[in-house]
């Protein structure tokens, strides 16, 4: 039977039951061929960061010389090396990857990065087992939708509880995604999510002391959601009322089971449609800020010594976060990413935003020049981009002019900005015109690719080690 056949969405039951026949009735065809492609620009985007970041010395990636001959079943050629590991290994490898340069895709509303959560487990399974680009696509979305309906439902009291999102959300994600890859049927996707919400962890102290734990939230929630789907698969329950039950998710999270979690059928809008790329290397949050800032510079001809300040408006929960209004020294990579005021200071004294990584902390001028920088927040949020980071950038100049101050706009990106993202990115890591072509060909059409193996050979073949 397929799986689709048990389907019904306006049935009574658990929210996680709810949110399993949702995941279970996912169909390429009734999507949609714009939520397509905003899927596979998602999947795009996340591959490009994942493979800029091959030569990079993540703490944690799998680097052992597992044996050779090690059978296809329950092992992954990991990213980037081609080494057939552990399915657990090569997913770490995967996530941590594409996480490295923190430049990995967030879903706004619930704060999460759900491409390092879903998109490394989902290459994993499908090089254990045959996963067609349909299936994977239609698995791509099903998990954004299952992490993003509890999120954007949770994401505030959470956060207030010290909770870091993608770390509570993405096992979800995660299970949900692996699970429908599998084919499971509804009872067994609620198990498999099941078990996925009992593996939720991740805090933010992380934020306040600049240090690496942001790294293996997204990394354990990408292997344990592969690890609920596959022992759902194999016949291991889990708790239906797993969300709202009195001594359930909800209650622990958020304090409240009664919370209100959306599980109707989207009218159109799928949660993957409403995914921030980013097109630098720094928190999701500081993203449309960056962009204006470095735009005017550039246009303008400005330098740190031609601007007097820079003001800049975020939404209230944006300014809250934590990490992001921090304005002294940052003192480690971590730290300097998610401060919007030392991003600011970067993209005007540098004319770029490169890697955190590669920044000099100490380095002067830029500490000198984020006490230019003013952060507050929008006064007349518009409930339009309520959720959705805008930002507004005025750049006051030391003759007195002004410059920007206009509403607060989004990020633009598309996929011409992807593709050129990869174009800059990766001839630096040994990846060439004709493999960024032959992959962006490969992942732009995927629907049509009978086995998604295609997708993680091309990613890892013909390459160089790390």
């Amino acid at each position: 039977m397929d799986v689709t056949d048990a389907v019904d969405l306006r049935g009574p039951g658990s929210l996680l039951e709810r949110l399993a026949a949702l995941a279970a009735a996912v169909s390429l065809e009734d999507l949609g061929r714009e939520v397509v492609d905003d899927a596979e620009l998602v999947l795009f985007h996340n591959l490009v960061v994942a493979l800029a970041a091959r030569r990079t010395d993540v703490p944690g990636l799998d680097r052992t010389p597992w044996p050779r001959g090690m059978p296809p079943a329950r092992s992954a050629r990991r990213l980037p090396d081609l080494v057939r590991s552990p399915l657990d290994a090569a997913v770490l490898n995967g996530s941590l990857l594409m996480g490295a340069r923190a430049q990995h895709d967030e879903y706004p509303p619930a704060t999460s990065h759900f491409g390092s959560t879903v998109i490394p487990p989902l290459l994993a399974l499908s090089d254990a087992v045959t996963v067609s680009g349909k299936r994977f696509l239609e698995a791509m979305v099903a998990g954004y939708e299952a992490g993003a309906r509890v999120g954007a439902a949770t994401v505030g009291p959470t956060r207030a509880r010290g909770f870091r999102p993608t770390g509570i959300y993405g096992p979800i994600a995660s299970a949900t995604a692996c699970a429908v890859a599998l084919g499971l049927p509804s009872p067994r996707i609620v198990s498999s999510m099941a078990l996925g919400a009992h593996q939720a962890a991740g805090l933010m102290q992380v934020w306040l002391e600049g240090t690496d734990e942001w790294r293996f939230h997204t990394a354990f929630a990408a292997r344990n959601g592969l690890t609920a789907a596959l022992l759902a698969a194999d016949g291991v329950r889990g708790a239906a009322s797993s969300l709202e039950g009195p001594a359930g998710y909800l209650r622990a999270y958020a304090d409240d089971a009664g919370i209100a979690v959306d599980t109707d059928r989207p009218d159109g809008a799928w949660a993957i449609s409403d995914v921030l790329l980013k097109a630098y290397p720094v928190c999701a949050l500081n993203q449309a800020a960056m962009q204006q800032l470095l735009d005017l510079c550039r246009r303008e001809g400005l330098g740190a010594r031609d601007i007097a300040q820079v003001r800049v408006t975020l939404e209230q929960q944006d300014v809250d976060y934590p990490g992001v209004g921090a304005a002294g020294a940052p003192r480690t990579a971590s730290a300097a990413l998610m401060s919007l005021p030392y991003c600011a200071a970067r993209a005007v004294v540098d004319g770029e935003l490169s890697l955190p990584a590669g920044w000099d902390l100490d380095a002067p001028e830029p500490l000198r020049f984020m006490e230019r920088v003013v952060l507050e927040p929008h006064r007349d949020p518009a409930p339009s981009r309520r959720g959705r980071h805008g930002a507004s950038v005025e750049v006051v100049l030391t003759d007195g002019r002004r410059l920007g101050g206009t509403d607060p706009q989004l990020l633009r990106y598309d996929r011409s900005t992807a593709q050129g993202l990869a174009t800059s990115l990766l001839p630096a890591v040994g990846i060439g015109r004709d493999r960024i072509e032959a992959i962006a060909e490969l992942v732009f059409g995927l629907e049509r690719c009978p086995d998604v193996s295609e997708l993680t050979g091309l990613l890892t073949s013909g390459t160089e080690g790390p």
